[in-house]
């Protein structure tokens, strides 16, 4: 569930609509006329140079035969038809007209496009809404005010995009609904003068019907939200979240950066082993701590160590059951060796 990610498609689906607009609405010799104005304001200096010279750069790179409508953006195909709409559009298509489509591109393609990293994840949900309804309107003009073109060519482009845009719109109210809803489990804890029992008590909710849960981006968003505030309790789930995503990058950097708190209590520390265990449990039988020849593992356990603990490699010793099911996946399973990571408060320190 990512906030920024549905603006990206709300971008991407306006770019579209306007570009297969632009479509409707061209001479047959469009690219040529349209090359020419780009090379003469740009080659000129002129006053649209610099609102030309990305597409200067991609007839140049890639040649004038692979140029194409798919390639402009928004704020491009805005400039084309305001500046240019008599030597590239359909000359029985009026300026009115061309002028009424304009003011619903313009009123839209700056708020769509810019974003601030300060924006919270409800605003740009709010912004990503109200984009669609100016697409909305985009679209629904083109019925309206496009009287020169085919009305079988006008309903194909206005149901595409109605249905692109409402799937979109229940895409994001959804996950508007549930982001609330997370944010206000996340406060209730924080607020709480027992958190754990209150943590316990939500976290079930997620687990519920979901076994396992770490594919379900609702109980990601919140475990996520829950360590990014500091609440330790979601530690362990965000370690196993990792590793059941095969995520092992991530979750060496989680690991890392939890470890570097300060006054880092006890339990988040066994979470910290716990995952160790889950993903590196296997090696080979001469394994050491101070040989080990997983980077990672080495740099974690050190760290484990440097906050007072001893760490101890165990063997495992595996049920004849769990060693068949291994023997699925690698036949010389029972060749190797499998260890876990035992640790404790050092003793000397107590």
């Amino acid at each position: 569930m990512n906030a920024r990610n549905r603006n990206a498609d709300v971008v991407k689906l306006r770019s579209n609509a306007c570009q297969d607009l632009l479509k409707m609405i061209v001479k047959p010799n469009w690219k040529e006329e349209l090359i020419n104005i780009i090379n003469y304001e740009v080659d000129s200096n002129g006053k649209y140079k610099e609102k030309y010279i990305n597409e200067y750069h991609k007839i140049h790179n890639y040649g004038a035969e692979e140029y194409k409508i798919d390639d402009m953006d928004v704020s491009f195909i805005y400039e084309v038809i305001r500046h240019h709409k008599r030597k590239i559009c359909r000359p029985e298509i009026k300026d009115k007209t061309l002028d009424n489509i304009l003011d619903n591109i313009k009123g839209d393609r700056n708020k769509t496009n810019h974003s601030s990293e300060n924006e919270t994840d409800s605003e740009i949900y709010s912004r990503a809404l109200l984009s669609l309804e100016h697409l909305e309107k985009l679209i629904n003009n083109v019925g309206d005010y496009l009287t020169d073109i085919e009305v079988e060519i006008k309903d194909r482009y206005r149901q595409k995009y109605t249905s692109k845009i409402n799937s979109l719109k229940e895409i994001i109210i959804k996950e508007a609904l549930s982001h609330n809803k997370v944010e206000k489990d996340v406060q209730s804890i924080l607020n709480s003068d027992k958190p754990w029992f209150l943590w316990h008590e939500i976290i079930m909710n997620y687990y519920k019907d979901k076994n396992p849960p770490f594919y379900n981006e609702e109980y990601c968003s919140f475990v996520t939200l829950c360590a990014d505030k500091g609440i330790h309790y979601a530690y362990f789930d965000i370690v196993s979240m990792y590793y059941h995503k095969n995520d092992s990058k991530s979750m060496i950097s989680f690991i890392h950066k939890i470890l570097n708190e300060d006054n880092v209590d006890n339990d988040v520390i066994y979470a910290v082993n716990t995952g160790i265990n889950l993903k590196w449990g296997e090696l080979s039988d001469t394994w050491e701590v101070t040989k080990a020849t997983d980077t990672d593992v080495k740099s974690i356990l050190k760290a484990i160590e440097e906050k007072g603990f001893e760490v101890k490699p165990v063997k495992n010793e595996l049920s004849e059951e769990e060693l068949k099911k291994l023997e699925k996946k690698d036949k010389n399973v029972r060749n190797k060796h499998f260890y876990r990571y035992e640790i404790e408060p050092r003793s000397d320190l107590s």
